[in-house]
């Protein structure tokens, strides 16, 4: 199986261009505006290994890759004026020396991983850009046959993944987690609808509260299933919560298990 990658914005303050930048940080989304930044700066830096030599050394922020692998990258955010950012890719050997170059990419492309390569940055560079709104950035196997779609709240977060070739399912599984992952790493299932929901349990987050983001992200996947078109032999879900005697996992368990109850219900095939 081939794993699907979901990158979020850097969490180490040494990963973002910060001087005379304006961010701020809204129900899942980084808004980022500088306009005196000079256009080939990047605004925010991933990378594939830790840097030690820094006091604010970032954690790794991007998954590994297979050499000689083709991969779809795709950067979900809103962009004004429209192609003002431009993703770059520097793959290094061994060494830490770069191997081609760098490679230039659009928000949505793809590219090949050069044989040799032992890690990686990966850049979104302003050219004259005004105002971002990201989401997140997701990696996938060129040759995969699993679409994926993504919500975020800020405190919960859903990933929804299925066979591209297929809408009817009989399957529904549900992994729930107590904490939401910089790179999260997801396998979809053949026949099944496979949904991730992470949430951070140290949040503030009132029991109602949990509730409503978790009611939007249920709204999310009605509008995922309608604009795909697809269908369900199954009456309830295949909820495993991976955190057992967390209160708030629980409390999210039986929440999700009678929303999407009623929801596949709705859309029986």
């Amino acid at each position: 199986m081939n794993s699907s990658y979901v990158v979020m914005w850097p969490l180490a303050t040494n990963g973002t261009y910060n001087y005379g930048s304006t961010i701020s940080y809204e129900k899942g989304l980084v808004n980022f505006s500088n306009i005196r930044m000079s256009p080939g700066e990047a605004i925010s830096t991933w990378k594939s290994s830790q840097d030690f030599s820094t006091s604010n050394s970032q954690f790794v922020q991007l998954p590994l890759l297979k050499e000689g692998g083709q991969y779809h990258l795709v950067v979900d955010a809103e962009v004004v004026p429209e192609d003002s950012i431009q993703v770059q890719l520097d793959f290094l050997d061994i060494r830490g020396a770069s191997i081609e170059g760098i490679t230039t990419l659009c928000l949505d492309d793809y590219f090949e991983v050069p044989v040799g390569t032992d890690d990686y940055i990966l850049n979104l560079v302003n050219l004259n850009n005004q105002s971002l709104s990201f989401k997140n950035l997701v990696i996938t196997p060129q040759d995969t046959k699993f679409e994926i779609t993504t919500f975020n709240g800020g405190t919960l977060r859903m990933i929804s993944m299925w066979d591209k070739e297929e809408k009817f399912f009989g399957e529904v599984p549900v992994s729930i987690r107590n904490r939401t992952l910089n790179t999260g790493s997801y396998i979809g299932k053949k026949q099944a609808l496979s949904l991730y929901i992470e949430f951070d349990s140290r949040s503030l987050l009132k029991e109602n509260e949990l509730k409503s983001e978790l009611q939007l992200a249920m709204d999310h996947l009605k509008d995922t299933i309608e604009k795909h078109h697809l269908a369900f032999d199954v009456f309830t879900p295949n909820t495993v919560a991976l955190a057992k005697f967390d209160e708030k996992v629980t409390l999210v368990e039986d929440a999700a298990s009678i929303e999407l109850a009623k929801i596949l219900h709705y859309y029986r095939g």
